[in-house]
């Protein structure tokens, strides 16, 4: 049985953006109860910001966390960003988060491991997710993007009526937004972490059928949160870096290729949804 020195890693990836990386310190980091791994990935930060981010690092560290930087001097892909993030975690969990997601309710992190420890069948754990992926007659025809859509919709986000519905207890799903991904460290191993094929569209959606398809329940649950959306995705440093070695030209590109690479990847098995998903629609 492997003993871990953490119960909770915290890993994000950050590529520049240095003023939303403080809010996410000063709000979803300052709103843990408790003192655990934070893991910051730099997936194309310049030299200057990094130095920032190790001062705050450092600052946590003084105040208890463990902490640890790891500097790439190239953008990375988020997939790769969060593999390598994990590769270098000690905790038992593994929460894979974006730093745009803000969380202000207090003590978020023992709710989250108290889940965990009642929870022994949770495969990966959000704020945000979806019953059923994949159109009901997604093989009657040819292929459309649009067939792979989520449908009912359930999360913890401030504005989750503009989303579907409220996730106001714990809620099984079939996949989860990669927003905020949580898992047990050695189940992420085992199953091969996050598939690189994808840069950062459906790579989320891809994950949680890993362990959907093992016979887990993966579950969203009620965190009060706010996501600031596409902070990354949209940043043109991170947009020119998509470009370079690919031939594409917009983020929009990247977006397509992914969805097809989904579709062919679990072709035969979507769509996949929960099994309540007829109750919830009556």
């Amino acid at each position: 049985m492997i003993v871990f020195p953490h119960k909770l890693s915290i890993i994000t990836g950050v590529c520049g953006r240095n003023e939303i990386t403080e809010e996410w310190l000063e709000t979803t980091v300052s709103s843990c109860k408790d003192q655990h791994e934070l893991i910051i990935v730099s997936n194309g930060s310049t030299s200057e910001e990094n130095s920032q981010l190790i001062l705050w690092l450092d600052k946590l560290r003084a105040d208890g966390w463990s902490t640890l930087f790891v500097e790439s001097t190239d953008p990375l892909g988020t997939t790769a960003a969060f593999n390598l993030g994990v590769a270098n975690s000690t905790g038992e969990l593994s929460l894979i988060i974006h730093n745009d997601l803000l969380i202000k309710q207090d003590g978020w992190d023992r709710d989250l491991i108290s889940f965990f420890d009642k929870t022994p069948q949770a495969g990966v754990v959000g704020l945000a997710g979806a019953k059923m992926i994949g159109h009901p007659q997604i093989y009657s025809k040819p292929y459309e993007l649009l067939q792979l859509q989520r449908f009912v919709m359930f999360s913890s986000l401030e504005d989750w009526d503009k989303h579907g519905y409220h996730a106001s207890v714990p809620t099984p799903v079939a996949v989860l937004d990669g927003i905020f991904l949580c898992s047990r460290r050695e189940d992420i191993v085992r199953l091969g972490g996050f598939d690189q094929n994808y840069v950062h569209h459906m790579y989320d959606n891809d994950f949680c059928l890993k362990f959907f398809y093992e016979g887990k329940t993966n579950y969203v649950i009620p965190i009060t949160c706010q996501h600031l959306n596409g902070q990354t995705a949209n940043y043109p440093r991170y947009n020119e870096w998509l470009k370079s070695g690919r031939n594409i030209n917009m983020d929009a590109e990247i977006h397509k290729l992914s969805h097809e690479f989904f579709y062919n990847k679990w072709r035969g098995k979507l769509p996949a949804k929960t099994d309540d998903l007829q109750f919830v629609l009556k």
